[in-house]
């Protein structure tokens, strides 16, 4: 498999559809707190309450791991990590679909190293996968069932 960082738009995009979960909570282990803030103690975090700068960095330094991982020494910019800014340009019309192929190629990207499930930012795209996918099936014009079942698509 091949890996590549993902473009600052992808990152916002993700970031952008996360600022509009405020109903769903990441669980933030011991060692991770300090991304937080130095009065971060809680043992969750809603997702759309977090900064967007934190988010993009969190989620932009499991990219980086996965690439070093691949790759072995980078030539990536890691200032990327340092220097992201949240930015909401032309994000608001993108859907749901949209927000699901770019978590599916953000996990493509950031699958290569060992532990990468258990990584925040892999958390963090799980969320945004799961919120997407959810709310695509709400909307969807036949009804969408928890368990599926062939008596359910009659």
């Amino acid at each position: 498999m091949s890996a590549f960082m993902v473009s600052k738009d992808h990152i916002d995009l993700l970031v952008y559809y996360a600022m509009q979960q405020d109903g769903m909570s990441l669980r933030i282990e011991p060692g991770e707190r300090a991304n937080f803030g130095p009065y971060f103690t809680s043992e969750y975090a809603v997702l759309g309450r977090l900064d967007p700068n934190v988010l993009g960095r969190l989620l932009i330094e499991t990219n980086l791991r996965s690439f070093e991982a691949r790759y072995g020494s980078t030539s990536t910019d890691e200032d990327a990590v340092i220097e992201y800014r949240f930015d909401p340009t032309r994000l608001a019309g993108l859907g749901d679909a949209d927000v699901i192929n770019a978590v599916a190629c953000y996990q493509y990207q950031a699958c290569e190293h060992d532990g990468h499930e258990s990584d925040i930012g892999w958390r963090i795209s799980e969320l945004i996968l799961y919120a997407a996918a959810t709310s695509l099936a709400r909307r969807t014009p036949h009804k969408v069932t928890w368990e599926f079942t062939r008596a359910s698509i009659l």
